[in-house]
């Protein structure tokens, strides 16, 4: 779609037929198999996303037991650094590595899982099988499209992390010894440089979870393809694409909301449960079908031909379609002498050859009118 639709786009009609939705798949009627299965679906689809923190380092570089003044303590930490240099060089790569290989079996899953997760919403059936070999192709395309993102950025922090060494190595080498605002403070400056490029691939992943995938449902095309669809949608409709972006950081910002109030208003035992793995997900069930639905709803709206949900998974007649007709039952009309049965499907009743003599034979005249 090159140019821009003329239909009635909105960001808050959808938020209606979302929560018709969530009512729909999770509470009409409620079945707790069914919870766990879509739970399943939607750990999947979300795993990974969540991030996590190393180990805090706290260095020294003051004075040690032994007395020494702060120059001394800090030529001593960086002879341990030179002394132990090739083996933290080992340790360094092999844990890059391993968090790497981590990452792309977690990316993996979880480009499996959003096909999953939106297959389920979409035609409100609790399946993982099926739809995991269904749509093994679009999902190994998706996974190949996520990691050259991962790629960009760890490209990206890998440069924040060498302009911190850089500084470091070029203050020591300078007889300084390095300042936690020295270092910082450049760091700070190349983090807001690179930013841009961040929020880019955020907004690049969002429209592939979004859009993308329901594309790829609709198509059964790889996720270039489907991007390259989606590119002339979003471009011929900047406006509204902006629009959505803020809306939907808008829901996002208000369940965060709700869902802190009910962790402090349980004294943080549901918060306990929110972070069991897969439990956690269960019960953030709600929500995730409604995000889910929402934006399915919402690339919906720019024609049935974006529409994942299609006559059977919803029960609102699209536009334009003709709504279905009741069964009309035979009828029975006198002709002439006799009795004919008229089908439903048939227009009037058949006329016997050569005319019908009846429709010759004028009606009598009717009675006068006597008050």
């Amino acid at each position: 779609m090159d140019q821009p639709t003329t239909r009635r786009i909105s960001v808050v009609d959808p938020v209606r037929r979302a929560l018709d939705r969530v009512n729909k798949v999770l509470f009409d009627p409620f079945d707790l198999g069914k919870w766990f299965i879509l739970g399943f679906g939607a750990w999947l689809a979300t795993l990974g996303q969540g991030g996590f923190s190393g180990p805090n380092f706290n260095f020294n570089f003051g004075g040690g037991p032994s007395g020494g003044g702060g120059r001394s303590g800090f030529d001593g930490f960086m002879q341990e650094i030179h002394r132990y240099l090739p083996l933290i060089i080992v340790i360094g790569v092999g844990a890059v590595l391993l968090g790497l290989v981590i990452k792309a079996v977690l990316v993996w899953l979880n480009s499996r899982g959003d096909f999953i997760f939106a297959d389920c919403v979409a035609r409100n059936k609790a399946q993982v099988t099926e739809p995991w070999r269904h749509y093994r192709r679009a999902g190994n395309s998706l996974f190949l499209v996520r990691v050259g993102v991962v790629i960009v950025q760890s490209l990206v922090i890998l440069v924040l992390v060498g302009v911190g060494l850089l500084l470091f190595v070029s203050l020591y080498r300078r007889g300084q010894e390095p300042s936690p605002a020295a270092i910082l403070v450049p760091m700070g400056l190349a983090f807001l440089l690179a930013l841009p490029v961040f929020l880019v691939l955020g907004l690049f992943l969002t429209f592939l979870h979004d859009f993308a995938v329901p594309i790829m449902m609709l198509r059964g095309c790889t996720c270039t393809e489907a991007w390259y669809e989606l590119k002339g949608l979003l471009w011929a409709n900047v406006g509204r694409t902006v629009l959505y972006v803020l809306f939907r950081w808008l829901l996002n910002m208000l369940i965060g909301m709700i869902i802190l109030a009910l962790v402090i208003c349980t004294c943080c035992i549901a918060g306990c449960f929110l972070g069991i793995p897969y439990i956690g997900t269960v019960l953030l069930l709600p929500a995730l079908v409604f995000m889910r639905s929402y934006s399915l709803y919402y690339l919906a709206q720019y024609g049935p031909e974006y529409d994942v949900f299609g006559p059977e998974g919803d029960e609102e007649t699209p536009e334009g379609a003709v709504p279905p007709q009741e069964p009309v039952e035979p009828e029975t009309i006198v002709v002439g002498p006799r009795e004919v049965v008229i089908d439903p499907g048939r227009q009037a009743p058949p006329k016997p050859p050569g005319g019908n003599p009846w429709d010759r034979i004028s009606p009598p005249e009717p009675p006068p009118y006597s008050g």
